[in-house]
């Protein structure tokens, strides 16, 4: 039973890690999302939904956030320039 609970809570912890470094990293936001998905897949109680919940959120935007910097990037501008700073 701890050995669930303490892998539904670093599914969890891997999911805000992954949310905080969207803005930084998106590559390491998109792996840290991925293994706390992987982490929270496993097991079956309420907290580990939550976890797989909490997960998907750092895993969609940061590939959206690499796709519109891969599509910026070919249109000869980056992020801040296109965003005005």
């Amino acid at each position: 039973m701890l050995q669930q609970d303490s892998r539904s809570l670093s599914g969890n912890i891997l999911g805000i890690i992954g949310i905080v470094l969207l803005l930084f990293l998106p590559i390491a936001s998109l792996a840290f999302g991925i293994i706390g998905f992987i982490q929270s897949s496993r097991q079956k109680n309420d907290l580990a939904k939550k976890g797989r919940i909490l997960n998907l959120i750092p895993i969609i935007l940061s590939v959206i956030l690499i796709a519109v910097n891969i599509y910026l990037y070919y249109q000869g501008e980056t992020l801040l320039s296109a965003v005005g700073g």
